[in-house]
C-alpha cells in the first residue's frame, strides 16, 4: 500500500500523535537553545534602555550649561548698559538745574551700581553652576562609557551565541514544519496555545 499524501485528512491517529511528540521534542530542543541566551537579551534591552537614558542626562545637563552661558552673556551686557548709564548720568548731573534733578540722577546712579553688583552675583552664581553641571558631566559621560562597554560585551556574547546556535535552530524550525503539517489544525493551535 502506498503512503498517503500528508495533506489527506486520512492520517492516522497514531501518526498525528507521533508526530505531535515529535514536534514537542523538537520544540524542547529550541527552548534549551534559547535557555543557553538566558536573559542575555533583556540584559541587553536593558542596557541600551540605561545607555539612552544617560545620553538623555548628558543632552540635559549640556543644555543647562548652553543656557547659564546665555545667561552671563545677557548678564554681562546688563553690566555693559548700566555702566553706560551711569557715565551718562554722571555727565547729566554736571548740568542739572535743580537739586531735585540732581537727587533724581544720584538715584538713578545707584540704581544702575545695584544693577551691576546684582549682575555680577548672578555671573558668579551661574558660574559656579556651570563648573558644579561640567563635574556632573564628566561623570554621566564616564558612565556612558562603562555601560557601552557593556553593552558591546553583552551584545557580542549575544551574537557569538545566535551564531553558533543559528544553523541548529533553523534546522529544527524546518523540521518543526514538517511536523506541524502532519498534525489537525485544532490539535496544533491548542499545542501552541
Amino acid at each position: 500500500m502506498a503512503r498517503k499524501n500528508t495533506t489527506d485528512v486520512d492520517i492516522s491517529v497514531a501518526e498525528r500523535i507521533r508526530a505531535l511528540y515529535e514536534l514537542q521534542k523538537i520544540d524542547s530542543q529550541i527552548d534549551e537553545i534559547n535557555k543557553v541566551k538566558g536573559a542575555l537579551p533583556d540584559e541587553v534591552k536593558n542596557l541600551e534602555n540605561v545607555v539612552e537614558g544617560l545620553n538623555t542626562k548628558k543632552r540635559d545637563i549640556q543644555t543647562a550649561i548652553d543656557n547659564l552661558k546665555a545667561e552671563i552673556k545677557l548678564k554681562k551686557l546688563t553690566i555693559e548698559d548700566a555702566k553706560r548709564l551711569i557715565e551718562s548720568y554722571s555727565k547729566q548731573s554736571d548740568n542739572v538745574r535743580n537739586n531735585r534733578e540732581l537727587v533724581t540722577l544720584e538715584e538713578e546712579i545707584e540704581y544702575q551700581k545695584l544693577e551691576i553688583v546684582h549682575a555680577e552675583k548672578k555671573i558668579t552664581s551661574a558660574t559656579a553652576e556651570i563648573e558644579a553641571k561640567k563635574v556632573a558631566l564628566e561623570s554621566v559621560e564616564a558612565v556612558i562609557v562603562e555601560r557601552q562597554k557593556d553593552l558591546q560585551a553583552k551584545e557580542e556574547e549575544l551574537r557569538s551565541i545566535d551564531v553558533d546556535t543559528e544553523p541548529l535552530v533553523k534546522e529544527l524550525s524546518a523540521k518543526a514544519l514538517e511536523k506541524s503539517k502532519l498534525i489537525d489544525e485544532r490539535l496544533l493551535d491548542a499545542y501552541k496555545r
